[in-house]
C-alpha cells in the first residue's frame, strides 16, 4: 500500500501544484484520506485548501460539503468495502434505494448489467478453485481467469460482490476495463 500511497502523494502534489495550493495543505488532506486526522482536521484542511487558491475559492459550499461527505463515508468503509472498488459501492447502494451520503444522494456510474443481473467485473486475487466455485456458486460466470496475474474477469450477480469481496483470496474488485477504439 505504501507505493499506492507515495503514488497519490505525487498525483496530489502534482495537482496542487497545478492549483495553487501547499504542500502542507496537500500532506493534511493525504493524511485524512489515509485515517490519519480527525474530522474537524479535514474541515480545517479543507477551509486551508479553498483559501490557498483562487480555483478552489469558486467551489461552492455545496460543493464542499460533498466533497467532504464523501471523504467521510471513504474513511468508514469495513476492510470487505475497501477491497470494492467505489462506482461498485455507490451502485450497489442505488439499486438498493440507499443514498450514498445525505449531501449526495445518488452519483453518475458507468456500470451495467447483463440479462441475469450480473455485472462484468476484474478481480485481483489469488487464484484458487475455491474462489472459482464460489463465484460459481453465487451464479457468477468466469469469463477469463490468467493465475500468473492475479487476475479474474467474471460477471458476479450485484448482491454477490461483497461475499466475493470477503474471500481472503481477494485483494480488490472493480467493473471490467472495456476497450476503446478512437
Amino acid at each position: 500500500m505504501t507505493w499506492i500511497n507515495n503514488l497519490f502523494v505525487s498525483i496530489a502534489v502534482a495537482v496542487g501544484s497545478i492549483f495553487g495550493m501547499h504542500l502542507q495543505t496537500i500532506t493534511n488532506n493525504v493524511e485524512n484520506i489515509n485515517g490519519n486526522t480527525s474530522s474537524a482536521d479535514a474541515q480545517q484542511n479543507m477551509q486551508a485548501a479553498t483559501s490557498a487558491s483562487p480555483t478552489m475559492k469558486q467551489l461552492s459550499t455545496t460543493a464542499l460539503e460533498q466533497i467532504s461527505a464523501l471523504e467521510q463515508r471513504k474513511s468508514n468503509l469495513t476492510p470487505v468495502e475497501q477491497k470494492i472498488d467505489s462506482q461498485l459501492l455507490y451502485y450497489m447502494d442505488m439499486q438498493s434505494g440507499i443514498p450514498i451520503t445525505r449531501e449526495v444522494p445518488v452519483q453518475r456510474v458507468d456500470i451495467s448489467t447483463d440479462a441475469q443481473g450480473r455485472v462484468l467485473v476484474d478481480i485481483t486475487a489469488t487464484d484458487t478453485d475455491a474462489l472459482l466455485q464460489y463465484i460459481q456458486g453465487l451464479g457468477g460466470e468466469i469469463i477469463s481467469n490468467f493465475p500468473q496475474f492475479d487476475s479474474i474477469r467474471a460477471g458476479i450477480p450485484i448482491n454477490g460482490i461483497k461475499n466475493v469481496a470477503a474471500m481472503n483470496e481477494v485483494r480488490f474488485i472493480a467493473p471490467a476495463v472495456q476497450g476503446t477504439i478512437n
